[in-house]
C-alpha cells in the first residue's frame, strides 16, 4: 500500500504570526473553549472562520486582517489544543501548511527554538455555519459599552445563572442577569441600559449569559460594539476593533435550536 508524504511548501510560502493575534483571533470565536471545529479561509493575508456553538445557540462569523497565512482553506478540530500549543511558543512564529494527498492537513508552528506539529482536519468533519434566511425587525438597539461589559461579566460571574433576560418598561431597558426562561431563578442583577430609542416588547426575551460574558470578554478591545434584540427571540451582537470584525448572533432560550 503506497504511503501519503506531506508535500512541502517553499520557503516564500512561510509566513509569521504575534502570539498575541493569534490567541486573540481564536478567543474571539472559540468563546471559553465552546467552540472547537471550525474552518479557516485564508485569502491575501486576511483570515475568515464562521463558528456555531454545540448547542446551535450562538452562531456567526469574523474576519481578521493582517493574517499572513498561505491562501488557504483548512479544518481545525480542536481550536482548545490549538489554543494551548500556541501558549508554548514565544512572541513571534513562522506558521507553514503541508498537505496531504491534496488537502491542507499539518500546521507547523515555528519559534525558531521550538516547532509544533498540529494536525488539520478535513474539511467534510467541521459543521457549517447556519444561515438565516431573513432579519427580524429589531426592537432594541444599543452601543456596547465598557462599562456594560464589566457590568455584565461581574453580575455573570456573581450569580453563577446561565441566563439573562433583556425587557423593555416604560423608562427604558433592562439587563436581568438570572432570569430564566422558566421563571424559576431568585437571585438577579438588573442593569439598565441606555438606549436613544426602542419599541415595547410583549414578554423578556433570554439568552445564555455564560457565553454572552464570553462574548464581551473575548471583545472588549473593541473599537465600537454594538446590539440588537428582536421580541423574535434573536440577538445580533457586532465588534470592530484594528484590524478585526465579529458579528455573533444568539438565539433566544425560548426558541427551539435543533
Amino acid at each position: 500500500m503506497a504511503t501519503q508524504t506531506l508535500e512541502q511548501q517553499t520557503d516564500d510560502e512561510v509566513d509569521t504570526l504575534s502570539k498575541s493575534r493569534m490567541l486573540s483571533t481564536i478567543n474571539r470565536y472559540s468563546l471559553g473553549n465552546e467552540i472547537k471545529r471550525v474552518k479557516w479561509k485564508i485569502e491575501e493575508g486576511g483570515l475568515f472562520t464562521g463558528f456555531v456553538s454545540p448547542d446551535n445557540s450562538v452562531f456567526g462569523v469574523l474576519k481578521v486582517q493582517d493574517f499572513p497565512i498561505e491562501d488557504s482553506t483548512i479544518g481545525i478540530f480542536d481550536t482548545k489544543r490549538l489554543k494551548a500549543l500556541v501558549r508554548i511558543l514565544k512572541d513571534d512564529f513562522s506558521v507553514s501548511l503541508k498537505k496531504r494527498g491534496g488537502e491542507f492537513r499539518l500546521m507547523v508552528l515555528d519559534d525558531g527554538e521550538k516547532t509544533i506539529h498540529f494536525e488539520l482536519a478535513s474539511l467534510d468533519v467541521i459543521p457549517n455555519t447556519p444561515q438565516l434566511k431573513h432579519l427580524p425587525d429589531w426592537q432594541v438597539e444599543t452601543e456596547i459599552t465598557e462599562d456594560f461589559i464589566d457590568d455584565f461579566r461581574s453580575a455573570e460571574g456573581a450569580i453563577n445563572q446561565d441566563q439573562f433576560g433583556v425587557k423593555t418598561t416604560a423608562d427604558g431597558v433592562n439587563v436581568v442577569v438570572g432570569e430564566t426562561s422558566d421563571g424559576r431563578s431568585s437571585n438577579k442583577v438588573n442593569i439598565p441600559v441606555p438606549v436613544d430609542d426602542f419599541e415595547p416588547m410583549s414578554d423578556s426575551v433570554v439568552f445564555r449569559a455564560d457565553l454572552f460574558a464570553e462574548i464581551l470578554k473575548a471583545n472588549q478591545d473593541n473599537v465600537t460594539g454594538y446590539w440588537e434584540i428582536s421580541e423574535e427571540g434573536l440577538g445580533r451582537v457586532s465588534f470592530e476593533g484594528e484590524g478585526w470584525e465579529t458579528t455573533y448572533y444568539i438565539l433566544s432560550e425560548q426558541l427551539d435550536h435543533t
